[in-house]
């Protein structure tokens, strides 16, 4: 791919190149075998999709195993009521204070995150994560997850549904992804903006439209996406 991409200001070749690893990407999905998801795998996919706002994905990952091996995603303290203990908790391996975290140094968001997941704990101890996501139209489910659970912005949230391979029909609209429809003419002036919740939709709806004309699905067609333009800026840098 690597020819391919250095060409990073012909939006066609990128088009081709994004197109082309659909196929691959989406044998990919299919060779992953699927676990039955437990409620304590999905709210660490939550946990660590709150961590990751503004954060690598590597730093994000590595955040949510500190915090697991502090017994912080255990069941006992996700269904317990209002738990300042666990606010705190977590407020202590955010900030790097706890052994198991040291080495992290301390979270870029640690004070405003950990309020997030506490806050989002507080909303799953009723109604658990996968209870909220049994028979749920995918974007109906997105925006109650983005009202309900703080910290949880519509990107985030189309991660976390792709992560628990609940939908591939949402599309997460990171830099990368708005920057390939800008290049390819796919945004309309006034449709650039990914936040709030409806601004996302309006955009989304252009590369859903975009995906659904190229016969693949927007989450494959996105995470190919991602590649390819990852790929393409970091051969100008």
């Amino acid at each position: 791919m690597s020819c391919l991409v250095e060409k990073v200001r012909d939006p066609r070749l990128l088009e081709r190149v994004a197109l082309e690893l659909c196929t691959d990407v989406e044998a990919q999905l299919q060779n992953r075998q699927a676990p039955e998801l437990s409620e304590r795998a999905a709210r660490a996919e939550l946990v660590a999709c709150i961590l990751g706002s503004q954060v690598s994905n590597a730093s994000a990952g590595a955040w949510t195993r500190a915090l697991a091996d502090e017994g912080l995603l255990d069941d006992y303290w996700w269904t317990i009521g209002a738990s300042a203990a666990f606010s705190r908790r977590v407020l202590n391996v955010l900030s790097g204070t706890r052994a198991s975290a040291r080495r992290l140094g301390r979270h870029r968001f640690f004070r405003v995150r950990a309020m997030q997941i506490a806050a989002s704990r507080d909303v799953l101890v009723d109604t658990p994560l996968l209870n909220r996501l049994k028979y749920r139209d995918p974007w109906q489910c997105r925006r109650e997850l983005v009202s309900d659970l703080p910290g949880l912005g519509p990107k985030q949230a189309s991660m976390l549904l792709r992560n628990l391979q609940f939908t591939l029909d949402l599309a997460i609209l990171d830099r990368h992804i708005v920057r390939y429809m800008a290049l390819l003419g796919l945004l309309s002036t006034g449709l650039v903006r990914v936040s709030p919740l409806t601004a996302y939709e309006a955009t989304e709806g252009s590369f859903v439209e975009y995906a659904t004309t190229n016969g693949v699905k927007p989450g494959i067609l996105d995470w190919a996406v991602w590649i390819t333009m990852k790929a393409a800026s970091e051969r100008q840098t």
